[in-house]
């Protein structure tokens, strides 16, 4: 489970660089306007900010990327699919 873990977040690395900003500058305002920060505590918005970055780059690779990387695979090699694939081990 660690590995496919490691590896589904490997997979979605690309749109973790691409969503992070937006998440973390969306949780500190939402910190910062609900007056939670202090209560939280640096090291606690910390790990809210990293998990939820996680979690929206995993949604984002599953229900944008993935999807649309289909969707040009497709389109620019339309052949593909009436290939023979080949074995697997």
């Amino acid at each position: 489970p660690v590995v496919s873990a490691l590896a589904a977040l490997g997979d979605a690395s690309y749109a973790l660089y691409l969503v992070h900003p937006f998440v973390l500058r969306g949780l500190r305002e939402a910190l910062a306007r609900s007056d939670l920060a202090p209560w939280l505590g640096p090291w606690v918005a910390l790990g809210a900010m990293v998990a939820l970055s996680v979690v929206a780059a995993l949604l984002v690779h599953r229900h944008v990327e993935r999807p649309m990387t289909r969707l040009a695979r497709a389109r620019l090699d339309p052949d593909r699919h009436s290939l023979p694939r080949p074995k697997t081990v």
